[in-house]
């Protein structure tokens, strides 16, 4: 099975977003999106970042499923797990790696800076 976005895709995470024990991919582009599939590949959703996005990953906080993702420009998102932005930061510099580490996130920068992060549920 191939999942369309349309747009160039840069980073891929699954995860059982809406807690029904399936997991749900997403997929990180090019063209500003960050694009929800079911794991039958039916788009669920798509979130425009206003900038390219180049690292997206899920975190459970609480029970609550949020997905952060960080722009080639330096914006980090916060989305819930039907796309809705929860929260926007700026880090001031391009991201050049994404993780977590419990319920925070951790980015990596270009300017030398590794920053760590409280989601907002």
């Amino acid at each position: 099975m191939a999942l369309r976005t349309g747009d160039e895709v840069r980073d891929v995470a699954v995860a059982d977003l809406d807690g029904d024990g399936r997991d749900e991919v997403l997929a990180a582009g090019f063209s500003h999106n960050v694009t929800c599939f079911s794991g039958m590949g039916k788009r669920l959703w798509r979130r425009d970042l206003g900038a390219p996005v180049a690292h997206v990953v899920p975190v459970e906080q609480d029970g609550t499923r949020i997905i952060a993702a960080v722009t080639r420009s330096g914006q980090i998102a916060t989305l819930d797990a039907e796309g809705n932005l929860l929260a926007w930061r700026d880090l001031a510099s391009e991201p050049t790696a994404l993780t977590h580490i419990g319920s925070d996130i951790v980015v990596a920068t270009a300017a030398g800076k590794v920053v760590r992060l409280r989601l907002v549920p």
